[in-house]
C-alpha cells in the first residue's frame, strides 16, 4: 500500500513525464480545486523530483502490510 503526501516519505516517483496529465486530472475536479493548483503541484513536485535529481516527483510512504 502507498500512502500519498505523506509527513515523512520513504519513496519517491519520478513523474516528469507525467506532471501535465497529473494536473489535467486534477482539473477535471472544478467544484473540488481552481487553476491556481497548477502552480501549487508544478511547485511541489519540482521540490520532491530535487531529492532524487529529476524534474518533479512524487512523495510517498510504503506501508507494508503482513498476513500473520
Amino acid at each position: 500500500m502507498i500512502l500519498m503526501f505523506p509527513s515523512a516519505p520513504d519513496l519517491y516517483l519520478d513523474i516528469s513525464d507525467r506532471i501535465e496529465q497529473k494536473i489535467e486530472s486534477l482539473l477535471c475536479h472544478r467544484s473540488q480545486l481552481g487553476p491556481e493548483v497548477a502552480d501549487w503541484v508544478r511547485t511541489w513536485d519540482a521540490e520532491n523530483g530535487t531529492k532524487i535529481g529529476v524534474a518533479y516527483a512524487e512523495a510517498c510512504r510504503v506501508i507494508r502490510l503482513v498476513d500473520n
